[in-house]
């Protein structure tokens, strides 16, 4: 809990970039996050609660930010671009009781599969 991710390069991972998991009232800003091949993404929040994401560059992960329960957070100012897996794309993505979360000022390109392509998907 409390945690702050800040001003790391996260790339060419075989699995997630920055995973939260089980963490309240932390903040993962000004992060280059690329290359990253989970399809869990390039940020991934899981069972969260007020997590604030800004400031991110996420490119060409899987997904660039997926949060699954996470709840009364912020996801904004980040630039996601180039988020591809072989059938759906998602730059920010939010599943499963992820509940009064505010997205805000986030740039989506270029995310895509070869079934769907989502920006961002609620």
């Amino acid at each position: 809990d409390y945690a702050n991710v800040s001003g790391n390069i996260v790339q060419n991972n075989t699995g997630i970039g920055i995973s939260l998991t089980s963490t309240d009232y932390a903040t993962v800003s000004g992060n280059e996050v690329s290359n990253n091949a989970s399809t869990s993404g390039g940020i991934y929040l899981d069972t969260t609660n007020h997590v604030s994401v800004s400031g991110n560059a996420l490119h060409h992960n899987q997904v660039g930010i997926f949060a699954n329960a996470a709840v009364d957070g912020a996801i904004s100012g980040n630039t996601v671009d180039d988020s591809y897996n072989t059938t759906n794309g998602y730059g920010i993505y939010l599943v499963e009781n992820a509940n009064r979360n505010q997205i805000t000022g986030n740039k989506v390109i270029d995310s895509g599969g070869a079934v769907k392509n989502n920006g961002i998907y609620l």
